[in-house]
């Protein structure tokens, strides 16, 4: 997945979760339809940037922990020595997110 990408759908689901939200709530309180529109929306206006910062802040931390995570633990080599560093080496079967394919 590309950088960002998480933060991204996380923050879509979050908006889109309130603006569902808002309307059952508007519509189990009998309010005006054009009230619980508009109520939804500033809804999913506000919880979209919300989403997208806890979203970025979750994807860095995973990102530090899988880094730590490949330098506490490397992959040894069948002779014994490491292979190349798994977040930017020489490894061909390395993957887009810098960890090495299983």
């Amino acid at each position: 997945m590309t950088r960002g990408m998480p933060a991204k759908v996380f923050a879509g689901c979050m908006a889109l979760s309130a603006f569902a939200i808002a309307i059952i709530a508007g519509l189990a309180a009998d309010n005006p339809s054009d009230a619980i529109l508009s109520r939804a929306l500033i809804a999913l206006v506000v919880c979209y940037p919300a989403g997208w910062l806890i979203g970025a802040v979750a994807e860095r931390a995973i990102d530090e922990h899988l880094r730590a995570y490949a330098r506490d633990n490397p992959i040894e080599a069948p002779g014994g020595e490491p292979l190349a560093d798994r977040t930017g080496g020489d490894n061909p079967n390395e993957g887009a997110d810098g960890l090495a394919a299983a």
